[in-house]
């Protein structure tokens, strides 16, 4: 077994922040590294074709001359483009693109309650076809069968509005969940709807005789 080699150069960008992290990297072993911009602990393993990939170009952003607006964590830089959240400006440095938008390095870290909602930094997502299928199998569940009056109908409910709706990030939309969460919940309702049908016309009778 070979000694893993330490002359392997090159640039990772972080999967953080996209900042080029430069070498040297510890070839056929790992490296432990915290990023220089964002302070994220990375793991980084490389491979003998590092050596022999060119160079990816680095954004440092060009100073900033008179009269040039400048980048709102950079002053010495000139502003690119503004943060497409909050506005700031920023150098070619600091503009992180996610998907179509640019955000600055401040709007990306806010956590999911302040951050405006983007596909790309989705981590989690409800599976409605899955819910609807949970709800209308809870009749068949000891103590929850006893609230299936209220679960058929959300059985429902879930699979008709999650319809349209984004599946989950790893199974996708499930239709086949939603079609039979869809039918047992309508049969549960079918069967609530006829049970007081038959009390009623049960009532009535006694009344009229």
């Amino acid at each position: 077994m070979n000694d893993p080699v330490t002359h392997a150069s090159g640039l990772i960008r972080c999967p953080a922040c996209y900042f080029m992290l430069p070498g040297p990297w510890v070839e056929g072993g790992e490296t432990l590294r915290e990023c220089d911009r964002c302070r994220q602990f990375l793991r980084i393993s490389v491979f003998p074709a590092l050596r022999s990939a060119p160079p990816l170009p680095t954004r440092s952003g060009e100073r900033a001359m008179e009269g040039d607006a400048t980048c709102f964590f950079h002053p010495e830089k000139r502003a690119e483009r503004p943060c497409d959240r909050c506005g700031r400006f920023l150098c070619a440095l600091c503009d992180l693109p996610v998907g179509a938008r640019h955000l600055c390095p401040s709007c990306l870290k806010a956590g999911p309650e302040e951050i405006v909602a983007l596909p790309e930094l989705v981590t989690r997502r409800l599976s409605w076809g899955r819910l609807s299928l949970i709800l209308s199998l809870m009749v068949f569940i000891p103590f929850f069968n006893l609230f299936f009056w209220l679960s058929a109908p959300a059985a429902v409910f879930a699979a008709l509005y999650g319809w349209s709706k984004p599946g989950s990030l790893v199974h996708g939309r499930r239709p086949v969940s939603a079609i039979f969460g869809l039918l047992l919940g309508l049969l549960q309702v079918g069967g609530v709807a006829f049970f007081f049908y038959n009390l009623w016309l049960e009532s009535t009778h006694r009344a009229i005789h």
